[in-house]
């Protein structure tokens, strides 16, 4: 194929690819405010900071995700995390515990982490990072560069506008946004967003309890069977009352009248009326559901049969907290990749993860003494059964059973004398 056809074929290929583009964003004009969900101030004050449970299930899953060992290489050998020294070495407000602490929490609450990290023209230092700063998400927007550039800049609209080249923005989504109209799809969606109704629901339960406790079950109606009500008389007795017993609540002082009464029932007897404690359940069930974590994790009593604490974070680690490392370490590699350097999980000290890994650990501590494979090697594998039943592990084509049943074993073709 001569150069030329090469040449035609590329570029009908970017042609198909600006004809899909033009398609999907040909409205987007330079300057246009890509859609975005207004409402993300309000998944931060009604939902993270007035439910407790959104409260501590994202509290659980942050910690847990950001205790998570991040371990960088270059040239496959370990080296100083520059992220560690970011944070060390510039007194940064906080530390890189905290970091990917928020870093999880945004993503978990408004479904976007965004962080200002503007890349260094100049010098000795060019391309690497200036700083790690974490933006609120609920007050960025996106401003359209035209369709062939939808991400133009962003904009954090707080006190000021303060607008950002997307090259030094690190932007994940948690949840994709499936809306592409007005450039939704490029800001993710909240999960409170799913959930606002069940949020909403819980909240006015816990405000009635709290007014239930503070000022007692509302009162009935008191009426009259033959005789005229005698007002003044009721508020007399009524004031006597008060004087009397100054620190009761209105729902504990009687009503006085005169003359045979009659009482019509207003409201509900008591809380258990309400259902509040099922209905709060339930919306906790809800949340557990949509950030993909087990009910069970978080004291609930009507699940007491999946008794074992271990295997309830297990599941929070592999369907929630390990994606979302993923997604983290994508992030890092993507920021890093110019300078040779590549993040990978530890998760070997998740007491959770391990499961019977003191056979693996056995397995493949033989075949590092018998220098077969490196302490590296041994880790990844380490890492890899983490997300596999044990019974797949195979290395060299033997089980673990059989590196544990022969653990003097040999293969052909490997340098016994080589150092790892």
């Amino acid at each position: 194929m001569s150069i030329l056809n090469i040449f035609k074929r590329k570029n009908q290929q970017v042609n198909v690819n600006n004809d899909l583009y033009k398609s999907l964003y040909g409205f987007l004009a330079p300057g246009f405010k890509l859609s975005r969900d207004e409402l993300g101030s309000n998944y931060i004050k009604y939902g993270y900071e007035s439910n407790p449970d959104v409260f501590s299930i994202s509290n659980h899953i942050a910690g847990l995700f950001s205790r998570i060992s991040i371990i960088p290489y270059q040239n496959d050998k370990e080296i100083e995390d520059p992220m560690e020294e970011y944070f060390a070495d510039n007194a940064a407000d906080i530390t890189y515990h905290e970091f990917k602490y928020n870093w999880e929490m945004f993503s978990l609450i408004t479904g976007n982490s965004i962080i200002y990290t503007p890349v260094i023209k100049g010098g000795n230092n060019a391309g690497r990072r200036l700083s790690f700063d974490i933006m609120p998400t609920q007050n960025v927007e996106i401003i359209s560069g035209g369709w062939r550039q939808p991400v133009g800049r962003y904009v954090l609209d707080i006190d000021d506008r303060y607008e950002y080249d997307p090259t030094d923005v690190w932007h994940s989504r948690l949840f994709p946004n499936l809306t592409y109209e007005n450039g939704a799809n490029f800001m993710g969606i909240s999960p409170l967003k799913v959930a606002a109704m069940v949020i909403t629901s819980q909240n006015a339960g816990y405000e009635i309890t709290s007014d239930v406790l503070k000022h007692g079950i509302q009162p009935g109606i008191l009426t009259k069977i033959s005789e005229e009500y005698d007002k003044k008389t009721s508020q007399m007795q009524e004031s006597d009352m008060r004087k009397k017993w100054r620190r009761a609540s209105k729902g504990k002082i009687p009503l006085f009248t005169m003359g045979d009464l009659r009482y019509i029932k207003v409201g509900y007897d008591n809380l258990k009326d309400l259902q509040i404690i099922e209905n709060s359940k339930d919306g906790m069930r809800v949340l557990c559901n949509i950030w993909a974590v087990p009910l069970q994790a978080f004291n609930d009593t009507s699940a007491s049969t999946y008794n074992n604490m271990l295997e309830a974070d297990k599941a929070i680690y592999k369907k929630r907290v390990m994606p979302d490392v993923e997604r983290y370490t994508a992030g890092l590699n993507k920021i890093w990749k110019p300078f040779g350097i590549e993040y990978k999980a530890d998760y070997s000290g998740v007491e959770s993860l391990r499961g019977d890994m003191s056979k693996l650990a056995t397995a493949l501590g033989t075949l590092v003494n018998n220098k077969l494979i490196g302490r590296d090697e041994a880790r990844n594998i380490i890492n890899n059964a983490l997300n596999m039943n044990l019974d797949e592990i195979d290395i060299e084509g033997m089980t673990l059973e059989d590196m544990i049943n022969e653990p003097q074993i040999s293969f052909p073709n490997i340098d016994k004398n080589m150092k790892y």
